[in-house]
């Protein structure tokens, strides 16, 4: 759901955030001031690298 941050300015992005209970994936969405592309790609990517969450959806 970033399309709402892209159409007012600001940068948004989703990142995968691990399973809920139930075994359907979840995501955290990041949202920075406009210019600040940089800075919220550079967050999304932390997340990532800190391998917080883990699992994969059963297909």
């Amino acid at each position: 759901f970033t399309l709402p941050c892209n159409l007012a300015g600001v940068g948004g992005v989703s990142v995968p955030a691990g399973l809920s209970p139930e075994g359907l994936p979840l995501g955290v969405q990041f949202m920075a001031r406009a210019g600040a592309d940089g800075e919220l790609l550079r967050a999304a990517r932390a997340v990532e690298d800190a391998k917080l969450f883990s699992g994969e959806p059963a297909l």
